[in-house]
């Protein structure tokens, strides 16, 4: 399927972001919760002098910790996403395509400059205006999908 025929994904936004690593935080905090759990189910036995396996105990205390690391880079991540999403809007650049993308301004260019009257300069020029116009419109729509499909792969990266 070309990509012409592909339905469009809607942009996500730093919002998107933020409540998506939220979810993963609150997730983070239910498994903290669970491990820590079992392991103060484990030492309530050891108290009433239940006898328990050491390696269980350790493999407890383990989980713990790992998910004490996680829930610390979970919430760093989320507010990361959170300040992004609260930071100002900022617009990024981005320069230009060289004339020689532009097949369509240079073909108005040509008509511009052999025009036989100041009616059809003034078309030929506003031609190339919006012929820059639509492929400047359509460079920053590709640079915001580049971007958002980038930061997907990397948000999928750090969360398999």
């Amino acid at each position: 399927m070309s990509s012409a025929n592909q339905p469009r994904r809607p942009e996500r936004t730093a919002k998107d972001f933020a409540i998506e690593f939220g979810e993963y935080l609150a997730r983070g905090a239910e498994q903290l919760l669970q491990a820590l759990a079992i392991h103060d189910v484990l030492l309530m036995h050891i108290e009433e002098g239940e006898e328990i396996d050491q390696s269980e105990l350790d493999e407890a205390r383990e989980a713990v910790s790992e998910h004490r690391r996680a829930l610390s880079s979970d919430i760093y991540e989320f507010r990361k996403r959170r300040d992004r999403a609260l930071a100002p809007a900022t617009t990024t650049h981005t320069p230009p395509p060289q004339p020689r993308d532009w097949p369509a301004t240079w073909s108005a260019i040509r008509e511009w400059r052999d025009a036989p009257t100041r009616a059809f300069a003034e078309a030929a020029v506003e031609a190339v205006n919006r012929t820059i116009t639509s492929e400047l419109h359509a460079q920053v729509h590709l640079d915001r999908i580049a971007r958002a499909e980038q930061e997907e792969r990397t948000t999928d990266r750090e969360h398999v």
